[in-house]
C-alpha cells in the first residue's frame, strides 16, 4: 500500500498583485500542519510539490517544524502536473462569454468584494468544467483532469510499498483527483472544490491496484489550537 497525503497550500495572497505567495496566516497554517505531522510521528518517505511558489513555501513552513529533517529540499520532487488550473484564463473566458451575451461591464478584480469574486469564480468554474467550451481555454477541463490523475499515478509508480508520500498542491488538483477516486460528477467535484481548506490534508491510498479515499480535507491541526480565524479557503 502507498499512502499519498495531498496537502493544499496555505492561504495565498488573495487580492494582492501577486496571488502566488503565502500570506502570514498561510505560513502559520503550514507550520502548524508540520507540527501536527511531527507530533503524530507520521513517517515521511517521499516529498513532491507542484511548481508554484505557494506550493514550495507551504512545504518550507511545514518542514520548519521538523528539526531532524534539515535536508528536505534535496528530497523534494517538483511535478508541474500538480499545479492548479489557470484561474485568470478561466475568468477571462467567462467575462468574454458574458460580454458576448450582452452583460454589463464586469468589475475589475480590485473592485470585487469576496462575494463578487465567489459568484464570478463559481460561474467561471461551471463553464470551464461543462466541457462545452473547451476550445476557449488554454487548458480545457479534460486536459487538467487527466494530468492531475496522471500525477497521482506517477507518485504510485515511483514509490515503494508501505511508503508515505507528501504532495503540496492546490484545491483544484485535489478535487480532480478525488473526483477520479470517488467517481464523482463534475457538479459534485465543484461542490467539493469550494470546501478544501488552506493547509488541509486529504489522504488517498493505493491498494490492490486501485485508489481509495482514506480521509478528506482534515484540519485537525487548526482545530487543535482553537483558532477559527486560521481556517481559510483562499
Amino acid at each position: 500500500m502507498v499512502r499519498i497525503y495531498l496537502i493544499r497550500h496555505g492561504q495565498a495572497s488573495f487580492r494582492s498583485s501577486d496571488y502566488d505567495q503565502l500570506s502570514e496566516a498561510g505560513v502559520e497554517q503550514s507550520r502548524l500542519l508540520g507540527d501536527w505531522f511531527n507530533h503524530c510521528r507520521i513517517p515521511v518517505h517521499r516529498i513532491a510539490a507542484g511548481g508554484m511558489r505557494r506550493h514550495e513555501q507551504t512545504a518550507e513552513a511545514f518542514f520548519s517544524a521538523f528539526p531532524d529533517m534539515p535536508d528536505w529540499t534535496g528530497r523534494l520532487h517538483r511535478d508541474v502536473r500538480f499545479n492548479e488550473f489557470d484561474h485568470l484564463d478561466m475568468l477571462r473566458c467567462w467575462h468574454a462569454a458574458e460580454q458576448s451575451n450582452g452583460a454589463s461591464q464586469q468589475k475589475s478584480f480590485a473592485e470585487m468584494t469576496l462575494n463578487d469574486f465567489n459568484r464570478v469564480m463559481s460561474g467561471a468554474l461551471e463553464r470551464w468544467a461543462s466541457g462545452q467550451h473547451d476550445e476557449d481555454y488554454g487548458e480545457p477541463w479534460p486536459v487538467f483532469r487527466d494530468r492531475c490523475v496522471a500525477a497521482a499515478a506517477g507518485v504510485v509508480e515511483s514509490a515503494q510499498p508501505g511508503e508515505n508520500v507528501l504532495v503540496f498542491t492546490s484545491c483544484g488538483t485535489i478535487s480532480a483527483i478525488c473526483r477520479h477516486v470517488l467517481n464523482l460528477s463534475e457538479e459534485h467535484m465543484l461542490l467539493l472544490l469550494w470546501q478544501i481548506a488552506n493547509a488541509s490534508v486529504t489522504c488517498i491510498v493505493w491498494k490492490n491496484g486501485r485508489f481509495a479515499l482514506s480521509s478528506l480535507n482534515s484540519t485537525a491541526h487548526i482545530d487543535r489550537i482553537g483558532n477559527p480565524e486560521l481556517l481559510t479557503y483562499k
